[in-house]
């Protein structure tokens, strides 16, 4: 039995156009299934615990990443199982596990029922299934927040608003016992591989080695920015030497100067002093192709 969590306002109202197409054909095929919408954040998280409750055994998150960390809370531990359906202006964890951008595709996917047991990160308690980050990428996730009228081009504007304004973040952190202090212009963790709506930030990472894969880079002057960005998006930076790869199973970060924001999953985790990123090997039972 399949559960539908469609969360209304992904995508400015992509997510309920999908819907409209997936029940069409459902209905056709006469395969059962029922449909719920969110009203508020963390909705998918409640809904999906009802719809497990009430003896659906897949749940099919229809939106972006945030929508698929909330039904992953919620199914976690239970048995059933957590589909996608690409349905948010990212979805970039789509993209780790190779489901298709094209919905009707993606439902096929997730009729097949082919499962996989999925790592996810536990972020200062928080379960996020994609990348957590701070630094350059989450200001400008920020700041694109603000320019979202501008439509496909609110990315870009906050890109070039944020990186004469951005200064780097200090911080100390270890990697599975291994130390570090530095400013740093941005670094990411996770077990997916794209953020921000397609740009490979972690490009060797799998969601299902049972590894966090952290990328950090050298806090470096708004012009280098601007070159660094072309080969980030691309997923080609590890040839700068300003940055850095390693792979473990928990980060700890703290921040000498203050709270900083921490993103996951496109959502703002917390404004924190401390942040513990750590690795849940084989925590959710993924639909995959």
């Amino acid at each position: 039995m399949i559960c539908f969590i469609v969360n209304s306002i992904a995508g400015k109202g992509k997510a309920l156009r999908i819907i409209e197409r997936i029940a069409g054909r459902l209905s056709r095929e006469k395969v059962p299934h029922d449909i719920r919408y969110t009203a508020y954040p963390g909705h998918a998280t409640t809904l999906t615990r009802e719809a497990i409750s009430d003896g659906y055994t897949t749940i099919v998150a229809v939106g972006g990443d945030g929508s698929v960390g909330e039904v992953a809370t919620g199914l976690r531990e239970t048995g059933a199982a957590l589909g996608v359906i690409p349905g948010g202006s990212g979805n970039d964890y789509c993209r780790a596990l190779g489901i298709p951008a094209d919905p009707m595709r993606a439902l096929d996917i997730v009729l097949a029922g082919r499962r996989r047991m999925a790592d996810a990160l536990s972020v200062n308690d928080r379960l996020f299934m994609n990348i957590a980050n701070i630094g350059f990428g989450n200001a400008v996730a920020i700041q694109a927040e603000r320019f979202k009228k501008l439509g496909r081009f609110a990315y870009l504007f906050a890109v070039f608003f944020t990186v004469s304004r951005f200064r780097g973040v200090p911080v100390r952190f270890t990697l599975d016992g291994q130390q570090f202090e530095q400013p740093i212009l941005l670094m990411d963790i996770g077990c997916g591989t794209h953020l921000g709506g397609g740009m490979n930030a972690l490009p060797c990472a799998d969601p299902f080695d049972g590894m966090l894969d952290v990328c950090f880079v050298d806090n470096v002057s708004p012009s280098t920015i601007i070159r660094l960005l072309p080969l980030y998006m691309s997923g080609r930076h590890g040839k700068l030497p300003i940055a850095h790869f390693h792979r473990c199973r928990s980060v700890t970060l703290e921040y000498p100067e203050g709270p900083v924001t921490v993103g996951a999953d496109g959502e703002r985790v917390a404004e924190t002093g401390r942040t513990q990123v750590t690795i849940l090997p084989a925590a959710v039972p993924v639909i995959v192709p």
